[in-house]
């Protein structure tokens, strides 16, 4: 019994990952442990019950060709980014991959790269398939596995895995090198382990800047100075392109912020799809914003900026060798200095104005 509670702190994997399982552990109440327990302890009687558990395999089996990712319980764009990261692991080692995702972030993978087909809606999936990989044993992706691919050999991707906080990125990527019988080393695995987004066939602005602003989570996504921001960055640039992104929650800065500078910014909040908000960031040279979807975008293609991040540490949003650099208050991103912000993005912009 031990070693199947031990599942939801320890990930599935020999090398190793960043993550809080320690200090969560010993902050953890009695109820809380023993609710997770219970709630482990019955999904895995499912799986048992069910048959499932017999068609469980520890890695890829040989001869696999085509393989489905279940990945409906992925609910975010910031996620399915880190979690999908390692997805080329696979691709190049050959096999065919498709994905079940929520239809929340499928306009940010619909004609990826690396996926063959993508798809929301499971009965529109005809193909046969040699391996499910089950994002999670939550009841949404473990119930489309019993009811659709019931005598589909499968892998985990998380598994039990599950209220830790850990790196998303590495994770995806240590995880399938696991599943795939350990071709890469650690080394290799973390100089590698970085999101990818599918190529945007479009002309990088190299002086234009995506600000994404609005958020819901007080401590980690709502920056309430970007007025103060934005006005040292156009002292320092004037010709600096600025471009305000976000969805609806955004508009209140938006609009402060289009009050205060007019057309010296150009205000996209709330206009744009998923698509178009992707293609907008790749197409910038530099991005700017705090922890979620559209950071998480502009980490997948490559951006140079500033990430802010409260609470949560970026070394466990952000890979390894990013190209964003972050800054960090341990309470809220509330806390973080206009003037540490300003600064580590004109540093960013002078650099590369020299390079060019």
């Amino acid at each position: 019994m031990y070693k199947l509670f031990k599942k939801r702190y320890t990930p599935e994997f020999l090398t190793q990952i960043p993550h809080k399982a320690s200090f969560q552990l010993k902050t953890e109440s009695f109820g809380h442990k023993f609710n997770e327990n219970w709630r482990l302890f019955r999904r895995e009687i499912s799986l048992c019950m069910s048959g499932q558990k017999f068609l469980e395999r520890g890695n890829i089996p040989e001869n696999t060709q085509r393989i489905l990712w279940i990945a409906t319980s992925i609910k975010n764009i910031g996620d399915a980014v880190m979690a999908f990261s390692g997805r080329k692991l696979l691709i190049d080692k050959g096999y065919q991959l498709d994905v079940l995702l929520d239809e929340k972030v499928y306009l940010l993978f619909i004609n990826d790269d690396w996926f063959s087909q993508v798809y929301t809606d499971v009965s529109q999936i005809d193909a046969n398939y040699d391996l499910i990989l089950l994002d999670s044993v939550k009841s949404i992706s473990l119930k489309t596995k019993k009811k659709y691919f019931s005598k589909v050999p499968y892998c985990h991707f998380r598994g039990h895995f599950d209220g830790i906080e850990f790196n998303w990125i590495l994770y995806s990527f240590h995880r399938i090198n696991a599943l795939l019988g350990y071709p890469c080393e650690q080394k290799e695995l973390d100089c590698m382990a970085f999101p990818e987004l599918k190529k945007i066939k479009s002309e990088v602005v190299e002086n234009q800047l995506v600000i994404a602003v609005g958020g819901e989570d007080e401590k980690r996504r709502v920056y309430d100075k970007w007025v103060e921001v934005v006005d040292k960055l156009l002292i320092k640039y004037p010709q600096l392109t600025i471009i305000l992104a976000g969805n609806a929650n955004a508009l209140s800065d938006a609009d402060k912020i289009s009050g205060v500078f007019g057309d010296r910014v150009i205000n996209k909040v709330n206009m744009l799809n998923l698509a178009e908000a992707a293609q907008l960031i790749a197409s910038s040279g530099y991005f700017l914003g705090c922890d979620g979807g559209l950071m998480h975008i502009a980490s997948g293609y490559g951006l140079k900026g500033v990430a802010l991040f409260g609470y949560f540490e970026p070394e466990y949003r952000l890979p390894l060798f990013s190209h964003l650099t972050a800054v960090y208050d341990e309470s809220s991103v509330k806390n973080i200095p206009v003037d540490q912000i300003s600064q580590k993005l004109i540093e960013l912009i002078a650099k590369g104005v020299q390079d060019d």
